[in-house]
């Protein structure tokens, strides 16, 4: 359920590159196979090639949801990954060249270390979730990988929200947390 790595010289390209590899590690672990066992006539293949590529495109489970949160130590700065598959994800984080050698692993914990966390950012297979001081209100924008950026504006509006959305809270409330930040800042239909 979580994960802890420790970051000695970490930098803001460092943590964007961190919120971007999560993605592509679902990405990489959600891509259909393609191929069918069974064979069918060439009208029907190319039909199922569509409905494979669309029904797994709006798919997203609530139960791949991962939190990253960050916390500064006296020696470097804690990220902590929160979530079903934090582990399966810090052990493919390893793997990656900049993260390996940048960041310490400590590796899966059972509890949350009590530290001042905040909220750095959440995925899904194929979304990335982004708190912005500057955004007026919810966005999104494509990155043309395989996952598009989510915008959630944080302002002191939505203070409550935020410093509810702690490493302790389970996926669901999480979750609900979330959707009440999203639909909040929604922009007013003119």
């Amino acid at each position: 359920m979580y994960w802890l790595l420790k970051f000695s010289n970490a930098n803001e390209d460092l943590f964007q590159h961190l919120l971007f590899e999560i993605p592509r590690f679902y990405a990489e672990k959600t891509r259909p196979p393609k191929g069918y066992e069974l064979e069918v006539e060439k009208d029907l293949r190319n039909y199922l090639d569509y409905v494979s590529e669309v029904s797994s495109s709006y798919v997203y489970c609530i139960k791949n949801m991962l939190r990253v949160y960050a916390a500064d130590d006296q020696s470097g700065l804690l990220v902590l990954l929160v979530g079903n598959e934090a582990e399966k994800l810090g052990v493919w984080l390893e793997n990656d060249e900049l993260v390996h050698k940048s960041s310490t692993v400590l590796g899966p914990l059972t509890e949350v270390p009590e530290m001042d966390w905040a909220v750095m950012g959440i995925t899904f297979p194929g979304w990335l979730v982004i708190f912005d001081e500057t955004a007026p209100h919810t966005s999104r924008d494509e990155t043309g990988e395989d996952f598009e950026i989510v915008y959630v504006p944080e302002v002191e509006k939505y203070k409550d929200l935020f410093e509810a959305l702690t490493p302790e809270k389970n996926t669901e409330e999480a979750a609900s947390l979330l959707l009440n930040m999203v639909f909040s800042s929604l922009p007013l239909r003119l």
